[in-house]
């Protein structure tokens, strides 16, 4: 197992609110690898936001801003593929009017990320066979797919994405629940992360407040490991 990518801006209580990031100041990666998280458009560029920003959140937890139109481009690339791999975001204020790409690739408009409307989630796997226009969306608005029928909303909410590189793919929400899952042809292939929370051209992005992303290479996390995730991101929320 590694840790590939940790950004963790719920956490950087040094920088200002409202500074611009992506140009000369970069969203650090907290592992060992130089993978920061860079914009060369300023329209498309994110912005921190201080802490005590949203009633929603602990007085001590920070974020960055996102438009729908934002996005961030990784220095360099994460290969996953040819072993399971896990994806993790969470985020506060979502707004799913239009579909949110959380996680893509440069290759094949490969992606993850949630339907618009938030009952649902979409995929399509990188490959030359699976062109534009075979993204995969699963409800999760019912039970067909899961155990729990689910809905993203305005809080605290994560995505915890688990590709057991054997064509099946699982979505855990926040609560650890299994909220969609699927086994097609190609969902195992080869995924080289790009960009996170747009498509790459500053559109289909996350439309609220990033806390953190994280990226695990050569690891599929369980049911039970998704759990422990969700409540470590609940201590996140403004309990009072």
């Amino acid at each position: 197992m590694a840790l590939e990518l940790l950004y963790a801006p719920h956490c950087d209580l040094s920088t200002s609110d409202n500074a611009v990031i992506g140009d000369s100041q970069k969203l650090p990666n907290k592992t060992s690898v130089t993978r920061n998280g860079a914009q060369t458009t300023a329209s498309r560029r994110p912005n921190h936001r201080a802490a005590g920003v949203s009633n929603k959140l602990d007085v001590d937890v920070a974020a960055l801003s996102f438009d729908g139109n934002d996005g961030l481009d990784l220095s360099a690339q994460v290969a996953l593929g040819s072993s399971p791999y896990t994806l993790i975001c969470a985020w506060v204020g979502g707004n799913y009017t239009s579909d949110t790409w959380l996680f893509t690739s440069n290759t094949n408009t490969a992606h993850y990320g949630i339907a618009a409307g938030g009952a649902g989630v979409l995929l399509e796997p990188n490959s030359s066979r699976s062109p534009g226009g075979d993204e995969d969306t699963i409800a999760t608005n019912n039970t067909d797919n899961s155990t729990v029928s689910y809905t993203f909303g305005s809080d605290v909410e994560a995505l915890i994405i688990v590709n057991e590189n054997d064509d099946n793919v699982n979505f855990y929400n926040i609560d650890g629940d299994l909220i969609a899952t699927k086994d097609e042809p190609l969902y195992d292939s080869n995924f080289p992360l790009d960009f996170i929370m747009h498509n790459g051209a500053g559109s289909r992005g996350l439309n609220g407040l990033l806390l953190t992303a994280k990226v695990f290479s050569n690891n599929a996390v369980t049911a039970s490991e998704a759990r422990a995730i969700g409540v470590s991101i609940k201590n996140f929320k403004n309990e009072d």
